[in-house]
């Protein structure tokens, strides 16, 4: 499947160096319900697994619109850590 493969390179994949090119997408689906389907893409069908998770899906956007947004905040004399 499709996520294994990108979890498997993106584990043995240094952050950074990965090529978008590498991973496997899902299809677009546009405002015009058209599709635009991508050269590396997953064997899904994205229509239907919407269809099928709606109301998984709605649940998601509910909880995601009810964070608040927030900035945060690092003082100029907060010690720094640079790895190596």
């Amino acid at each position: 499947m499709s996520m294994e493969k990108n979890r498997t390179l993106v584990q043995k994949t240094a952050p950074g160096t990965l090529q978008l090119n590498q991973l496997h997408v899902p299809d677009i689906i546009l405002d015009d319900n058209s599709i635009v389907t991508m050269p590396n893409r997953m064997d899904i069908d994205v229509v239907s697994y919407c269809e099928n998770n709606i109301t998984l899906l709605n649940e998601l956007d509910r909880i995601c619109h009810a964070e608040k947004a927030s900035k945060f905040h690092i003082h100029p004399d907060a010690p720094q850590f640079f790895l190596m």
